[in-house]
């Protein structure tokens, strides 16, 4: 039942609040009212009634929509804080249901996001968050959704290294740095430290394509022609094993396996 009102009249409306959004929609009494519906009513009964989304493959499209639709709602420039507190809990509360290979097209979105400076960063630095660390040991050694795929771990990468690049290019902020700094340690606890960022072939044209529109991607210093003494590749050896032993004696500690 509950996936019938989602599909032929909840999320139909949520679409529509999406479409309607634009400068005079602050001023637009039928797209104000539709925010309060939806946020007042709609959302705060999908997500007390979230339990329904675990175990629903068969309703996998439905979701996968609702998910990405309602993200587009964070966007919305009418929204209140009260409106948009309610967009994130429900978020939230579908991702913790969903199995995590349907976060690749958010992660994908949210990656956009943060690298053409989003101002609504609060909500999906939230959302990862809380995935990263539900999710730890599927982007290590695996547990009941399997494990992570190579595209999961390179995607979670260039989320690390996004919000990274961003928060270095923003003055202080108290409340964005609060929910970065977590989501990074969620993200860097989550991943192998012995993963390393590599760019296939098939990768070239992508990484060319965003730096045409202006979209950051890493790219790391040739260190290629650097040469080290014996002394100076010692230390480094016996920091990177130092480095390594204080991770694995974490991960330990937490009953990570």
């Amino acid at each position: 039942m509950l996936f019938h009102f989602l599909e032929k009249s909840f999320l139909p409306d949520l679409r529509a609040a999406t479409m309607m959004d634009s400068p005079s929609s602050v001023e637009s009494d039928t797209a104000l009212a539709l925010n309060r519906y939806l946020c007042n009513a709609v959302l705060p009964l999908l997500t007390n009634h979230s339990y329904y989304f675990a175990d629903a493959e068969h309703h996998a499209a439905l979701l996968d929509t609702t998910l990405h639709t309602v993200y587009s709602m964070n966007h919305l420039r009418s929204l209140t804080k009260n409106q948009r507190d309610a967009v994130s809990d429900f978020l939230v509360a579908i991702t913790r249901e969903l199995p995590p290979p349907m976060m690749v097209k958010l992660m994908r979105k949210v990656i956009t996001d943060i690298q053409e400076m989003d101002e609504n960063l609060l909500v999906p630095l939230r959302i990862l968050t809380l995935h990263y660390e539900r999710c730890t040991k599927y982007y290590g050694s695996g547990n009941i959704y399997g494990m992570a795929s190579e595209t999961e771990k390179r995607l979670s990468m260039l989320l690390f290294y996004a919000i990274f690049d961003s928060l270095g290019s923003k003055q202080y902020d108290p409340e964005l740095f609060g929910k970065a700094l977590p989501c990074l340690t969620a993200i860097g606890s989550a991943i192998s430290p012995d993963y390393t960022l590599t760019t296939t072939g098939d990768d070239t044209d992508k990484i060319q394509k965003t730096k045409d529109r202006g979209i950051w991607n890493p790219d790391p210093v040739d260190v290629s022609e650097v040469h080290f003494d014996d002394d100076l590749k010692s230390v480094v050896a016996k920091f990177a094993e130092h480095f390594h032993d204080s991770w694995a004696s974490r991960k330990v500690k937490a009953f990570y396996k």
